[in-house]
This record gives C-alpha cells, structure tokens and sequence, in this order.
C-alpha cells in the first residue's frame, strides 16, 4: 500500500528504491515524474503512470546497472548470465531468479559494456565535477509539503557547491537598447541526476527537446523541494551517457529562462495534482470536439499540386492526380 512507512518532511538519507518507489510518504505524494506526465499528457495519464509498474528491459537493466556502479560502486546487483541472447530456457530462468532476488540479470556482452561506460563517465566528467560527485551523497531522498500537497524527490546525487546561481536579473539600457544581465552566485546546493540512454546524448538534442518535459520539470521539482526543507538554492545538472559506444557523456543543465518556464510547469502540476487529489477527479483529455486543420506543410503540398496540374494542362500535357502531386516535388521538366 502507498504511504505507509510514516517518513516525514526533510532530507533522508539511505532509503532504497523499493521504499521510494512504494511512496513512503503518509497518505500519498507527488513525484517528479508523474508531473511531468500530467504536464504532457493529462490527470488520467499522471495517475495510470502514478500506479503503473513497468516491465524490465534490458536497456533499463543497463541503466540500472550503470548507476549501482556510478553512483556506489555496488557490483553486487550484478547477475552475469553467460549466453549469448535469452533465447534459451536456461537463459531465461537465470534472468528470472536474479530479478526475483532483487538482483540486476544482465547477459555477458551487457556486463562489459556497463563497465565500459562507468570507465567512459569517470574518463569524461571534468575533475572540478567529478570530484563533487565524488563526494556528494548519493540516493538522496527529498520529502516536503507544497501548500497542502505532499511531494517527494531522489537524488542521484547531492551535495554543496559555492558557485550556485542565487538570483539573476536583466536590465535594458533606454539609451542603446542592450541588455545587462546580473547574476549573483554563491552557496547553495548540487543536484546531479545521471540518466543513460540507447540513443544519442548530444547535448543539443537534449537540450532543446528531450528536457522538455520530463527533465525540465524534474530539475525545477527538484530544486523546489530541496529549497523547501533547506532554505536555500539549489542547481541541477543532468548527466546524459550514451550506453553504445563511445559511450559519451553530455552535462546538461537549465539558463534562467528555461529554469523559470520549467518552474512554471512544475507550479500547474503541483496546482492540478492538489485539486484532482482534493475532488477524487482526474481528467483525461477535454471532452469536446478537438476540431482538425490541416498542417502547413500539406496545405503547401497542395497547393504546389494544383499548380503543377495547371501548367501541365496550359501545355497540353495530361497529368493523372499522382503524377502532378509528383511533380509538385520536382521542378517542371517539360515545355
């Protein structure tokens, strides 16, 4: 059942996964992931996800892997299964026992290339940062009280920093139109997440889609909440690694601006989750006519057909609708 452990408001440390995952938290809690659902999809969506168990894969078995041995050096949650795929019986009841002791099962090829990317993270994360995350703690478990609403956060990592961005303001000049940007950093807090992925980690990639909104939300979440029962600022830096080779590492983290509409999302899922917590209700998609338009890029393949099909007929030429819509992809080439 969730949130019956009786864990309070506060940071906590050396609270396992299982413990975290079933909302130890009295009477229920919001979690970063679940916003970030609501943000993109609806109340009915963030509550399916809130319920929902997820299958093991073997990507998500890497990842898991990768952070027991980044974050604590744990090799134990390791299970080497010596074959080749899970094709076999053999195969498959040893990846079933390890998972049913609590264990991670990974195939013999998988096992050498979670060593590769612990290997490929240390080489790449700059000495300054690495030798934070070092010290940091890890597995950090963050409970507080929004307004009313309870909510909850991990950490993969989480320590001190004296060079956290306290407050940032822009001015403009009214005699040349520039702008002046001020910030004031100082002491504060370090969040790190680390996430793996099976795709790519380039930081422009991440950086203008895949934080949005999932992570974007999950740093301003957790930000909030670590300023909530610390009383001071807090940065967040995502740390992408590739699972294929090279394995490459990308540090990703939110400018003001993106950290102030993160935030803003963050405040409407923490409103809309309090609400549909106090009414028992919550809502998929608006139940009304979602009315269809056609979009640009086919209004414009349109049109170019018609005008193709009309210069065709201005010279004689008998076009089918397929062939002047083929044309509308290619310069006229006859005349």
């Amino acid at each position: 059942m969730r949130g019956d452990r009786g864990m309070t408001p506060g940071i906590h440390y050396g609270v396992d996964w299982d413990t975290y995952n079933a909302d130890p938290v009295p009477g229920g809690s919001l979690r970063a992931s679940v916003a970030a659902t609501l943000i993109e999809a609806s109340p009915l969506h963030a509550l399916h996800a809130d319920n929902a168990l997820r299958e093991a894969t073997t990507a998500m078995d890497i990842g898991t892997a990768a952070h027991a041995l980044i974050l604590e050096g744990d090799e134990s949650v390791l299970v080497e299964v010596p074959a080749d795929d899970w094709r076999t019986n053999a195969a498959k009841e040893a990846r079933d026992e390890a998972r049913a002791a609590g264990k991670v099962p990974l195939l013999t090829k998988d096992v050498v290339a979670v060593h590769a990317m612990v290997d490929a993270f240390w080489q790449q994360l700059p000495p300054a940062m690495a030798g934070q995350f070092r010290d940091a703690k890890k597995e950090v478990t963050v409970i507080w009280d929004d307004a009313g609403l309870m909510c909850r956060g991990r950490f993969d990592a989480y320590g001190i920093s004296e060079h956290v961005l306290l407050s940032y303001s822009e001015h403009y000049d009214d005699d040349t139109g520039g702008k002046h940007e001020i910030a004031e950093h100082g002491h504060g807090g370090i969040i790190y997440d680390l996430k793996t992925t099976a795709g790519t980690a380039r930081p422009e990639v991440w950086a203008k889609s895949r934080m949005w909104p999932g992570p974007a939300v999950q740093a301003a979440f957790y930000t909030r909440g670590a300023k909530a029962v610390t009383g001071i600022e807090h940065d967040y830096r995502l740390l992408v690694l590739e699972q294929n080779p090279p394995h490459a590492l990308a540090i990703v983290g939110l400018d003001p601006h993106a950290m102030s509409y993160a935030q803003q999302q963050a405040d409407v899922a923490i409103s809309v989750w309090r609400e549909c917590r106090a009414t028992g209700r919550y809502p998929g998609y608006d139940p009304v006519v979602h009315w269809a338009a056609p979009p640009p890029w086919a209004v414009r393949t349109w049109e170019e057909m018609k005008l193709a099909s009309k210069a065709a007929r201005e010279q004689g030429v008998t076009m089918t609708t397929l062939q002047a819509a083929m044309a509308a992809q290619r310069p006229l080439e006859w005349g």
